[in-house]
């Protein structure tokens, strides 16, 4: 099975998009990490999925969408 590197850049960057959301809706914060987790946890068990935007057609970047919340 593949496997993400989180970044501390990365893993900063969620948790102050949770955060800014917590101030409105707190449910809302931890169902979006959750989505982002188990999106993650999708990627590496198929690594080969999504799809290669054309401006990253020369690396080794996907795109993926997640339905919204």
């Amino acid at each position: 099975m593949a496997q993400v590197t989180w970044t501390e850049p990365a893993l900063t960057d969620l948790e102050d998009i949770a955060s800014y959301i917590a101030l409105d809706k707190i449910t809302a914060a931890e169902q979006l990490v959750q989505k982002v987790f188990d999106s993650v946890e999708r990627l590496e068990q198929f690594p080969g999925s999504g799809r290669t935007p054309p401006e990253l057609e020369n690396s080794h970047n996907k795109a993926m969408q997640s339905d919204s919340a």
